[in-house]
């Protein structure tokens, strides 16, 4: 059919032609922004990870990291008929076990700046950033997100942001 403005009307939620062809190009730019972002935030994760030297593994954390990564990975590949480590290899060009440690790793750098930077969640700033950073993890209800997750785990998480949040608004770009 043609787009007119009544067919924007009835079909899109729009007032008119320019307005539609208007959010699409929003919806194309935002998609853009964020695979940017998206991209800047691998780079920089990724170079801070060179620049660390990482001892050691803690044995019971890389297992139980191992059990949530391959239980959310599992999803996905099966959805793909592949196994866990193929869905690794073809998405993050790596192995599942090296895909585990380099997030392993990435957590426990940033935990260690968290600690260098005296990082803490206090009670009424996590009530606060609850809802919004439950959304940002795809749950629209805070409290079936605290249900799975548990608040010390979310606290931890939300710690953990803040210093990937130093990192990348200190970071350099060439």
């Amino acid at each position: 059919p043609m787009i007119t403005d009544a067919y924007v009307q009835e079909y899109f939620s729009c007032n008119t032609v320019e307005e539609y062809r208007q959010s699409i190009k929003d919806d194309i730019q935002e998609t853009i922004d964020e695979q940017i972002e998206d991209a800047k935030k691998e780079a920089v994760l990724t170079k801070l990870q060179e620049r660390c030297t990482i001892k050691g593994y803690p044995e019971d954390y890389l297992a139980t990291k191992t059990s949530d990564y391959e239980q959310s990975i599992k999803f996905y590949s099966m959805m793909q008929g592949i196994t866990v480590d193929e869905y690794c290899q073809k998405t993050f060009n790596m192995s599942f076990d090296d895909y585990v440690k380099k997030a392993v790793a990435q957590e426990m750098i940033l935990q260690a700046i968290a600690d260098k930077e005296n990082i803490s969640i206090k009670d009424y700033d996590y009530k606060g950033e609850l809802p919004q950073f439950a959304k940002d993890r795809g749950y629209s209800d805070k409290d079936s997100f605290v249900e799975k997750y548990g608040k010390d785990k979310i606290v931890k998480n939300m710690i953990i942001q803040k210093a990937q949040d130093i990192v990348m608004d200190n970071a350099v770009y060439k």
